[in-house]
């Protein structure tokens, strides 16, 4: 350990017990004729003195501690003995330094260097104490250069106020990490609302230029009222309160914030307002398309369940009026007056067919196909029904190949040009684009993956937010009464859904519109459309007929016993199985899906365990889900026309055999 000004080093014990006669000096510095050892100790414990003179040191609550310009310690009292960790024996004589953290030891030895040189005369500073067990202490010294050139210092330990400087040091730190790191706005305002604090930045703004203005400055003028209120209560009550807004930013997006306030009390007075700003405007928006998907889905159960119930009545009124025309041979009146009728149940039958597909109830009869092909098969149709003045663009780009229903497909992009010449009334222009696209991460509706990308946009008037976030709902419509149903957005919305896609709008008033359907990519080739020419439309082959209403089931019977076939009628699952035991050579069942008790999955399924070459043919207002063991089977929409019938179950039972599922 290197002493002041270069002296020998020397530990605690070796300098403890160095005997007087070993010199030692602060270096070769010329000294103003310094005292020996002998009358510096002479000086401080003169006769007659030195008892009460050890009574006071000792005493004293604050270290003291005598030193000579030599490097000794001459004197010390109890207080500094306690700080040092050392007896009065070790400590006299003892080089200073000795009791200095090497880090700190330069510092001191340059300080006892110019009290050497007479440079300084005073000294005060904070420096680490290492007492012999190794413990370091702070220590605050005061030292005054004597007018016998002895070193007088006053010494206090300051380890305890250091190490809460130094935990409050560390929260401090450790509190701006965390409010720095905080996606939230974490801020103290007066009691005015004025911020006198904040972690970070607001969009758009400095922390200067935040700090010292009113947080109502931040939010529409109309929450004012209600944030003051809830800082009111926060006062008033001492509790945690909360409040909403919504912020605008520059560059036009609203942005949603829940903010939390609590109290800061000194003094059981409450001095401040700490508060918490969380951006909830994603989380916001996923709740309003969470209602809206559940709103829709409800919707959508309830017109499935009308055009299913629908569509049952609608079988009988076509089917009744067929047979009226073919078994009566009815006057012309007659026959015009049947015409008309089978015309209305027709045109009933089609809305029903858009409420299912609303509800995603309807069958699809899908195929591997490319986008662009469809879009292009659609362009003449689509530009037949342009208004004067509208100008339709193709932009296709390269896509892969999607699996989906091409007439529903069809139907919703006419859906779409409709809905778009209907908002430029004076014209404008039309945009269809495709492109291939891949969502690295889930999508609000959407699974990541390549997706084909159709998007159809216009310049037309456009929408506000209240009509966007009602555009997809069913009988909704701006348009006159009498000159929309309301479910053409509605139906798009079905059928992309069902076809495992997502369909999401995006309009401002006067800024037009654009609707993009999203549709997953499927490896593979491209499917022609196989279009079967069927048979003559009579048999005698034996059918079992399954079907809950009566009604249609008896209308069924007629239809089918019209072309030749024996039919046996069955109006519930358990029935079916009875008769499908006792009666020989059934050949094909008919049977509606929804029924009670078993259903007409489950009816095929037991029916083919025993009867592998039975065909099955379902029929039903709803989409069948094809369960195991009956797919590969024949799926008719209610209602169908009698001759349609008779011709899918003759196409039917020409065809081989199915192999065993």
């Amino acid at each position: 350990m290197a002493a002041p000004c270069g002296i020998r080093a020397a530990t605690l014990g070796e300098i403890a017990s160095a005997p007087p006669s070993e010199g030692r000096a602060f270096g070769r510095i010329p000294l103003k004729a310094p005292p020996s050892a002998s009358d510096s100790r002479a000086g401080l414990l003169r006769d007659g003195n030195e008892a009460s003179l050890r009574d006071l040191l000792d005493h004293a609550g604050i270290g003291m501690v005598a030193l000579d310009l030599e490097g000794r310690i001459l004197r010390s009292n109890e207080a500094f003995r306690r700080i040092a960790g050392c007896s009065e024996e070790q400590l006299t004589g003892l080089d200073p330094l000795a009791l200095v953290h090497p880090d700190d030891r330069a510092r001191v030895r340059e300080v006892l260097c110019d009290f050497a040189a007479g440079s300084r005369d005073r000294w005060r500073l904070e420096r680490r104490l290492v007492r012999p067990d190794g413990t370091i202490r702070w220590a605050r010294v005061s030292a005054t250069l004597a007018r016998d050139s002895r070193i007088l210092a006053l010494v206090e330990d300051v380890t305890d106020r250091h190490e809460s400087d130094g935990a409050l040091r560390q929260a401090e730190e450790i509190c701006s990490s965390v409010t720095g790191s905080s996606p939230d706005y974490i801020m103290i305002l007066d009691l005015d609302g004025r911020i006198r604090f904040i972690n970070r930045t607001v969009p758009d703004l400095t922390v200067e230029g935040v700090t010292g203005r009113k947080v109502f400055e931040f939010m529409p003028e109309r929450y004012w009222p209600a944030v003051r209120a809830c800082f009111d209560q926060v006062i008033r009550t001492r509790r945690e309160s909360s409040y909403e807004v919504e912020y605008l930013a520059a560059d036009g997006k609203t942005h949603i914030f829940v903010t939390r306030v609590w109290p800061v009390q000194r003094e059981d007075q409450v001095t401040a307002l700490t508060q918490c700003a969380t951006d909830v405007t994603a989380q916001r928006l996923l709740e309003r398309q969470l209602i809206h998907a559940q709103k829709m889905e409800s919707i959508g159960r309830l017109a499935g369940g009308i055009a299913h119930d629908l569509n049952n009545q609608l079988s009988i009124i076509l089917g009744s009026a067929e047979l009226a025309q073919r078994g009566t041979g009815p006057a012309p009146a007659v026959a015009a007056e049947l015409n008309r009728i089978e015309s209305a149940a027709e045109r009933a039958a089609a809305l029903t067919h858009q409420l299912l597909a609303f509800g995603r109830k309807q069958v699809l009869h899908t195929r591997l196909l490319n986008l662009n092909s469809l879009v292009a098969s659609v362009h003449d149709m689509v530009d037949r029904i342009l208004g004067e003045g509208i100008q339709l663009r193709l932009k296709l780009g390269r896509v892969g190949q999607v699996r989906v229903d091409p007439v529903q497909i069809e139907q919703v992009l006419l859906n779409l040009v409709i809905n778009a010449c209907d908002a430029m009334p004076n014209g404008g222009n039309l945009v269809i684009t495709t492109e291939e696209i891949h969502l690295p991460e889930a999508h609000v509706a959407l699974p990541p993956g390549r997706y084909a990308l159709l998007r159809v946009a216009d310049t037309g008037i456009g929408m506000d937010k209240e009509t966007l976030a009602r555009a997809f709902e069913p009988f909704f419509t701006t348009k006159e009464v009498g000159k929309g149903t309301g479910l053409g957005l509605a139906v798009a919305h079905g059928i992309v859904t069902q076809s495992g896609g997502h369909i999401e709008a995006e309009s401002e008033p006067g800024a037009g519109a654009t609707f993009r359907i999203y549709l997953p990519v499927v490896e593979g080739a491209a499917e022609t459309e196989r279009r079967v020419v069927p048979a003559a439309p009579r048999g005698t082959e034996t059918i079992l007929v399954v079907e809950d209403e009566p009604d249609v089931l008896e209308i069924t019977r007629r239809v089918l016993e019209e072309h030749g076939y024996r039919v046996v009628a069955a109006s519930s699952g358990e029935e079916a199985l009875s008769h499908l035991a006792r009666v020989p050579g059934i050949r094909l069942i008919l049977t509606d899906v929804v029924m009670p008790g078993m259903d007409g999955r489950e009816l095929a399924c037991r029916a083919l365990r025993g009867h592998p070459d039975l065909r099955v043919v379902f029929l039903s207002g709803y989409d069948a889900a094809r369960s195991p063991g009956v797919s590969g089977h024949l799926y008719l929409q209610k209602p169908v026309a009698p001759a349609v019938l008779a011709a899918r179950i003759r196409e039917v039972l020409d065809r081989p055999v199915p192999a065993p599922a």
